[in-house]
């Protein structure tokens, strides 16, 4: 019987051939398995909410009357004083500069009222005209500067843009009430304003005055 030492072996072809197929197969399975596995996903942050342009909506003109017939005013929200609680109704009026038509509220005792810059203006001494309430007209709630199909277009701001009319919800901490304050919609600026007690109040969440028929 013939003995073969260590190197003997590894040295001999037949050993140095299984050991080159080994490494063969070795490599191939090695080069299929990281093939097969997926890259990456590359995860791109997206908005939660993309805001559309108000001009891919339908809107519409109301009728503006200018005197007052209480049995046809359109209530837009109800604001609560130490007094008592009182109805505001929409209009419109001619703000500081005369190319601005600003949407307002008349308070129920028969002041006008809106905001312009971040002041709050009185309206009795121009012209203001009352929106004409319809059985369509209804609220719709939106955000950011977003509005609906429908949408009743109250006024034209800087460069014609396009105000609405809207109303939202402002607590008062003084009176620990909520107060539901009607006012413009600004698209550009994303935001509803109103006033309360003098000074200009905004809310990005608000409701939109607009006609059911178009939803």
């Amino acid at each position: 019987m013939v003995l073969l030492s260590r190197s003997q072996i590894f040295a001999s072809p037949t050993w140095t051939s299984f050991l080159s197929i080994v490494i063969i197969i070795g490599l191939t399975i090695i080069t299929r398995s990281s093939s097969a596995s997926p890259s990456p996903t590359m995860i791109k942050n997206t908005p939660a909410y993309e805001r559309r342009s108000v001009h891919d909506f339908v809107r519409r003109h109301g009728v503006w009357l200018n005197f007052r017939d209480l049995s046809s005013q359109t209530v837009g929200g109800q604001e609560n004083y130490r007094f008592g609680s009182h109805m505001t109704y929409v209009i419109k009026t001619v703000g500081p500069d005369l190319y601005i038509d600003m949407p307002g509220k008349l308070m129920e005792w028969g002041e006008c009222r809106y905001t312009f810059e971040g002041r709050e203006y009185g309206c009795n001494e121009r012209r203001f005209d009352y929106l004409k309430n319809e059985p369509v007209f209804t609220w719709v709630e939106r955000h950011n500067g977003d509005i609906c199909n429908g949408t009743i277009i109250g006024g034209y701001g800087y460069q014609g843009e396009e105000l609405y009319i809207c109303k939202f919800e402002f607590y008062d901490f003084f009176q620990n009430t909520f107060q539901t304050l009607l006012g413009h919609l600004v698209p550009r600026l994303g935001k509803c304003f109103s006033s309360w007690y003098t000074v200009e109040r905004s809310s990005t969440e608000y409701k939109v005055l607009a006609d059911s028929s178009y939803l």
